[in-house]
């Protein structure tokens, strides 16, 4: 974990995240130039499609939400919405970027999302905004790591069932 300090209700938070995604980026870092093109057993992604689903807006709509409550501004419900399109869109924008690259940005919006972390106050945990259907607290510390935390899976079935999977979704 970083440096920077966090108040009490955020920490537990920021070591779920930052233990997750760096499992994550450990494991993946170890695969072989090959196992790029598996299938990853959700739809029809690879798991080169699997890691630009990571590195796509699911963790920047996370950060825009922390940018808001830090700047005092509105949150806009639509971030909290159906994701299946910006899914899509992630894969075919990243299409064309390599493995180091994709990596790359997954690490540089985890500091942008540290960094916003720990600007967060106590007074901040029990924020509500009339839109949202809960606090901040409660929506950060749903399932802190879980995205990383459940593809981790994805990547780990994948490459031990040789992608032979049935097909489910992202």
């Amino acid at each position: 974990m970083s440096d920077r300090t966090y108040s009490r209700w955020v920490e537990p938070i920021a070591e779920a995240d930052h233990a997750a995604r760096d499992e994550l980026l450990t494991f993946v870092r170890k695969l072989k130039p090959e196992d790029w093109a598996r299938p990853s057993g959700l739809g029809d992604w690879t798991l080169k499609d699997l890691l630009a689903h990571l590195a796509g807006d699911t963790g920047k709509s996370y950060q825009t939400i922390l940018e808001c409550v830090v700047k005092r501004q509105p949150v806009d419900p639509a971030l909290l919405g159906d994701p299946d399109e910006q899914n899509k869109a992630d894969v075919e924008e990243r299409q064309d970027r390599t493995v180091g690259e994709l990596i790359l940005e997954i690490e540089a919006e985890a500091d942008a999302i540290d960094l916003l972390l720990s600007k967060l106050t106590e007074k901040q945990e029990h924020l509500k905004q009339a839109n949202i259907p809960m606090t901040l607290g409660d929506g950060l510390s749903a399932k802190p790591g879980g995205h990383f935390r459940e593809h981790l899976k994805d990547f780990k079935r994948a490459l031990a069932d040789k992608g032979d999977r049935g097909s489910r979704g992202p």
